[in-house]
This record gives C-alpha cells, sequence and structure tokens, in this order.
C-alpha cells in the first residue's frame, strides 16, 4: 500500500501494480489520478481506517 501526496508519486505507485492513496497537499489529485486511485484521503488521519 502507498500513501502519496503528488501525482508522480501515485504515478509510480500506479505502475508498480500498488494500493495506492493519495492524499492531496499542496497540488490536488489530477484528473488521471482521480480515476485511477484506490482512495483519495482529506488527510492521513483517515487512514487509519485503511489498515
Amino acid at each position: 500500500m502507498v500513501f502519496e501526496d503528488s501525482n508522480n508519486g501515485m504515478r509510480a505507485g500506479l505502475s508498480a501494480g500498488c494500493v495506492c492513496v493519495m492524499v492531496p497537499d499542496l497540488l490536488p489529485a489530477e484528473a488521471e489520478i482521480e480515476q485511477k486511485a484506490d482512495h483519495i484521503l482529506g488527510s492521513l488521519d483517515q487512514s487509519i481506517a485503511l489498515l
């Protein structure tokens, strides 16, 4: 499971075949990432439910 805050990091995780969770920081998730991400969270606090 990959937790990422960047679009490029999400691309890397997706290319590796990982379950990918986006936690946007400075930039929002791009449309491509929104479609492919397994989860998009508002904060890392929400990640506990996924573990």
